[in-house]
């Protein structure tokens, strides 16, 4: 049992070793083939990671238990104005209908070469009625000071404690929140604050209105849009409405990139059926005389097999590298950001193995491929040609 466990590990050192001297001797090909397969292993990383990031930016973001009040057709929120009559009107269905209603400025603005967007509500309603998390630093408590959304955070680079300019004014990041949906990439600042900051009084973008636990949210929402001082010229919506637009949209992106992630994978197959055949046909002679010395035609289909999986192994671990330095370029100088909301590109350990799976299946059929005609043919054949 031991001498034949001993006799099985030679083999196999033998042809590890007979392989690798062949890639060495053979290394203009070898380097030629690592670099094409390279070229698919990458682009199958930078599609993979997008197809999961645009997948995951709708996660966490579907809730009933809030409604917004805005101009009818505004897309960008920042455009629409509501009024403090309107704030009256919807406070007047606490708390059967709605058990909290809070106003809310939001604005775009640039700091630091960067685009976000502030939100300013009563420093009251953080937690009670948007429901942040604190994930670092401090509750605001005094009036320069901001929360920072954890999107805007990773976004940014931005820490607690940091001095940060907007509209002129000096302003300290007391702390950072946590939260899904759009409320995930945002400055949060006190709305008395706001209100002198860009010189407005009693004008708001939009209403945010938690709905009274039991009640029905369509019929909430019914409720409110028939009312004329909230409805008329107006819109009810779900929080995450504008969200799960965008999500929807880039839903489309994922389905296009997985599209693609296959071509690539199945590129590799292409690629490895061209390299054998190619390999097969300019060194015929070789192949011919380990047939002549007892190689069968199975242990001949494993030699090239052993051969291209090296070849794949190498490329694809080159091309692993290779991306984990384009993805971290590409988000440093152009980040993808969709509607505030910071999406990361990032090659998840499933992403890893998975594509190391397919890529090694579809090397192994390239080389099955190629190999169906010298399989069936016999050494006398094959030293004819």
């Amino acid at each position: 049992m031991a001498s034949s466990v001993i006799e099985q590990v030679n083999k196999i050192r033998t042809v590890t070793v007979f392989l690798l001297k062949d890639l060495v001797r053979d290394r203009w090909r070898t380097t030629i083939t690592v670099l094409n397969l390279l070229v698919f292993i990458c682009c199958y990383f930078c599609l993979a990671a997008l197809a999961r990031a645009a997948s995951a930016y709708g996660d966490g973001g579907n809730t009933k238990s809030s409604l917004m009040i805005l101009q009818s057709n505004v897309f960008d929120p920042a455009d629409s104005i509501i009024t403090q009559d309107m704030l009256l009107a919807a406070r007047e269905y606490q708390p059967d209908l709605v058990s909290a209603v809070s106003p809310v400025i939001f604005r775009f603005v640039k700091i630091e070469n960067q685009l976000v967007q502030l939100r300013a509500v009563p420093r009251q309603d953080l937690q009670p009625v948007f429901r942040l998390d604190l994930d670092s630093g401090n509750w605001p408590q005094q009036r320069n000071e901001l929360m920072l959304g954890k999107g805007t955070a990773i976004m940014t680079g931005w820490e607690t404690g940091r001095q940060i300019t907007v509209f002129g004014r000096e302003y300290r990041i007391s702390g950072i929140v946590n939260s899904p949906g759009t409320k995930y990439s945002s400055i949060w600042m006190d709305i008395d604050e706001a209100e002198q900051l860009f010189a407005t009084s009693g004008i708001y973008q939009f209403l945010w209105l938690n709905i009274t636990p039991g009640v029905d949210a369509d019929e909430a929402a019914s409720i409110l849009q028939n009312d004329p001082r909230l409805g008329n010229g107006n819109q009810v919506y779900y929080v995450d409405h504008l969200y799960e637009q965008y999500a929807s949209a880039l839903n489309d992106v994922a389905g296009t990139s997985s599209v693609l992630v296959f071509l690539c994978l199945l590129a590799v197959m292409i690629g490895t059926y061209g390299n054998v055949y190619l390999t097969l046909s300019e060194r015929s002679r070789e192949f011919t005389i380990l047939r002549a010395v007892g190689y069968s035609p199975k242990t001949v289909r494993w030699i090239l097999t052993g051969r291209s999986l090296a070849q794949l192994v190498i490329a694809f671990l080159g091309g692993w590298l290779l991306s984990l330095l384009i993805l971290d370029y590409l988000s440093g100088k152009f980040p993808i950001i969709v509607h505030s909301i910071l999406v990361v590109l990032r090659i998840t350990p499933f992403i890893f193995f998975a594509g190391l799976g397919l890529a090694v299946l579809f090397s192994w059929l390239g080389v099955m491929l190629s190999t169906l005609k010298e399989t069936r043919a016999g050494v006398h054949s094959m030293m004819e040609r």
